[in-house]
């Protein structure tokens, strides 16, 4: 099975350790698809070789006490045991998942920013995932070139007026969803219920 696996690339690799046996096992972490996480997966373990990606999945899974999937960055450090710290990949695997993890908190702090605002107005044009994907993408870009992830207000504005036009379009007034804070302020509770859908989900992975 060694011969076979090692004339495998690098993506069939990932994809045979460490991203099929998680279908099945819970979902990716909240706002993140399948493909970016398959991305980080890659970037960071892809230059491992296969046992070692092999048992470092294995204990991951064991270990792994969330319903989201785990991120590049844990079976990263089961790798480098396993593996040695010495002979760990380059550190452009650790930029990408600090760049990713950046871009992820500044997405929630943003879509949580002004008593949950841009949630809300995402929640009722049911465009929650295309916003937060929108919003990681530009915070990653500004990352790339330096700077700390930001997008510019009107940006995020006519985005997400585009959203809410095509919703508006394809919905009926009457069938808009209501959105009521449970006991109070939404920055006080961080925590949203959107009635008469199937799209309510927790805020956080």
């Amino acid at each position: 099975m060694t011969n076979i696996t090692n004339r495998l690339s690098s993506k069939e690799r990932i994809k045979r350790w460490i991203l099929d046996p998680l279908l099945g096992r819970g979902t990716p972490p909240r706002g993140w698809t399948e493909e970016a996480m398959f991305a980080d997966y890659l970037a960071a373990l892809g230059h491992f070789p296969d046992h070692v990606l092999e048992q470092a999945a294995r204990q991951v899974r064991l270990e792994h006490v969330k319903p989201s999937w785990p991120f590049a960055g844990d079976y990263l450090k089961v790798c480098r045991k396993i593996h040695g710290t010495d002979q760990a990949p380059a550190t452009r695997a650790d930029e990408i998942l600090e760049r990713s993890s950046k871009a992820h908190e500044y997405v929630t702090r943003r879509m949580l920013a002004d008593d949950a605002k841009i949630y809300t107005r995402a929640a009722r044009c049911h465009a929650l995932d295309l916003v937060r994907l929108w919003l990681f993408d530009r915070a990653c870009t500004s990352i790339k070139a330096g700077e700390e992830p930001h997008v510019h207000a009107v940006d995020l504005e006519t985005q997400i007026s585009v959203w809410e036009a095509t919703w508006a379009a394809v919905k009926p007034r009457e069938q808009e969803q209501e959105i009521i804070p449970p006991g109070g302020s939404f920055g006080e509770r961080a925590k949203i219920i959107i009635e008469k859908t199937e799209v309510a989900r927790e805020l956080e992975p």
